[in-house]
């Protein structure tokens, strides 16, 4: 039996009161539900009228800590605010701290720099991570950048309604394989589709935020130089685990290829991927930080750099031996995951991966 199964029954009492787990009206329009791929130009009056209309509802003037805590509703609101203000190319329009700082792709530069410049529309895929109870929320979700889809994911750190920390990292075409490329498009198209895998769960079955916490740090420790022969009730994966990288399924998958002629990653479920031997790659998964804790949708959003000090063979625990010149060197990897975990057990996976210098950082403290 699970072991948290015998918690889950005290999960969200207050519920039984039929309003503690549910989500206010948001104060902010929603980009979740509706495909937004259409490309939008920071000169569009109607667009700085809907984001002064935002601005003004998100930060209302504090009386209290009660009023100054910012909800689920008020997170996704400065989000989305955030991605429209990005598509404007004015961060004007976004409600920042004095002290506001602002990264991408690891570095730190000024607001208003990098993909602010290069943002052309918002795309038709968010994932949307709310934490109220630490003030940050995440974001998995596509965007457009002149012609291109791009893959974007995002951390807003939130006091007294305005943003103070600001962090996002992409995924390119050309910056991977062709399976990785497709998928960005794929995702674009899936759209809502995508979201709906993680809709609220019945207020009986969320399990408590350290609960999550704890499934979510077993999952990354499974990622690091497992050579498949750990126990596998150390891998807290369902059998129906489903994982996507960069917009592309890649279990159960065998049309994609990871690997070579004796051996697809692809094509194996989660706990599979996990036995392989494959991991055994990944010499250490550092600067692991649980970004946000979403108990209603079993969410956690998680990121990591992942550095692989290369091998010249990789021998895999069910006896092939797999050569490649691609896993020869050195190379670094900036992820960022999405889990949905149910009954203890990570039953998806939406993640963005980003190629890094080897032994690079995020520019954020663990």
């Amino acid at each position: 039996m699970n072991p948290w199964a015998k918690l889950l029954g005290l999960v969200c009492l207050a519920a039984t009161s039929g309003a503690a787990c549910a989500d206010p009206p948001s104060s902010a329009p929603s980009l979740g539900d509706r495909d937004r791929s259409v490309v939008v130009h920071g000169r569009d009056r109607n667009v700085a009228d809907r984001l002064s209309s935002t601005r003004s509802q998100a930060a209302p003037p504090a009386t209290s800590d009660a009023v100054q805590a910012c909800d689920r509703a008020c997170l996704q609101g400065l989000v989305d605010t955030y991605l429209r203000a990005v598509v404007a190319h004015d961060p004007k329009l976004l409600p920042v701290a004095d002290h506001v700082r602002f990264t991408e792709m690891g570095q730190t530069l000024p607001l208003g720099e990098g993909f602010w410049n290069t943002a052309s529309g918002v795309g038709g895929f968010q994932l949307y991570a709310l934490d109220p109870v630490t003030g940050q929320a995440g974001l998995i979700g596509t965007m457009r950048e002149f012609d291109n889809v791009v893959l974007m994911a995002l951390r807003l750190k939130v006091e007294n309604h305005k943003v103070t920390e600001i962090e996002t990292l992409f995924y390119r075409k050309g910056r991977g394989p062709a399976w990785s490329d497709a998928g960005l498009d794929a995702a674009n198209a899936r759209g809502a589709a995508d979201a709906a895998a993680f809709a609220p769960l019945p207020a009986a079955q969320r399990a408590t935020r350290e609960q999550l916490t704890a499934t979510a740090k077993l999952w990354l420790a499974a990622l690091e130089h497992n050579d498949g022969h750990l126990d596998p009730r150390a891998w807290p994966v369902s059998d129906d685990c489903v994982r996507y990288e960069n917009g592309t399924r890649i279990t159960n998958n065998p049309r994609v290829r990871i690997g070579d002629a004796g051996f697809n990653l692809a094509a194996l479920g989660c706990r599979q991927q996990l036995q392989s031997g494959w991991f055994t790659l990944n010499t250490q998964v550092h600067h692991r930080r649980i970004v946000a804790v979403d108990p209603e949708r079993g969410l956690v959003f998680v990121w990591a750099n992942i550095d692989r000090a290369g091998v010249k063979e990789l021998d895999l625990a069910g006896g092939h031996v797999l050569v490649q010149a691609a896993l020869q060197q050195p190379s670094g990897h900036a992820e960022a995951f999405a889990l949905r975990i149910e009954n203890g057990l990570v039953k998806r996976v939406v993640g963005l991966s980003a190629h890094v210098p080897y032994g690079m950082g995020p520019g954020w403290d663990d």
